[in-house]
């Protein structure tokens, strides 16, 4: 999986930071090591979510407005609508409605929030060591043991 690394992004550390040999470097390789994976994983599979979840709001709203119009246009402009327009006005409500009923079905959006919100967990992960003053206090002793990383 590859990221797309940002100045401010606060999973992804510098490699001079990951090379400095002392407490905070180990710490930080650890982490790498062991959340950057599930991490990313999480982050991706959220903005997949959410770019599916606003396209099929975007899409279910488009089909829903344009039956609207049509059957507006069917009621004050035609005062015998024809059959391609009543079919025309028909087609666009039951797509509207199938995509409103696909994105409730298929819920991205939950997953849209549920990924973020384990990505977001698995960030703060990584600052419980180093926000912990007897992580800084100890010079690194206070880093998690074997069983206890994350």
């Amino acid at each position: 999986m590859t990221h797309r690394h940002h100045a401010d992004d606060e999973i992804h550390d510098d490699p001079q930071d990951l090379g400095d040999p002392g407490p905070l470097g180990e710490y930080l390789r650890l982490c790498r090591d062991h959340l950057l994976e599930p991490f990313d994983d999480a982050d991706a599979e959220a903005l997949r979510s959410q770019r599916l979840h606003r396209a099929i709001t975007k899409a279910a709203a488009a089909f829903g407005g344009a039956s609207l119009v049509a059957a507006a246009v069917n009621i004050a402009l035609l005062s015998a609508p024809t059959e391609p327009a009543l079919l025309l006005e028909a087609f666009l409500a039951v797509v509207g409605t199938v995509l409103v009923f696909a994105g409730l079905v298929k819920s991205w959006h939950g997953e849209w929030l549920l990924k973020r919100f384990q990505a977001e967990q698995l960030r703060l992960i990584k600052f419980r060591v180093l926000v912990d003053p007897e992580f800084w206090c100890s010079g690194g002793a206070a880093l998690p043991g074997p069983r206890d990383k994350f």
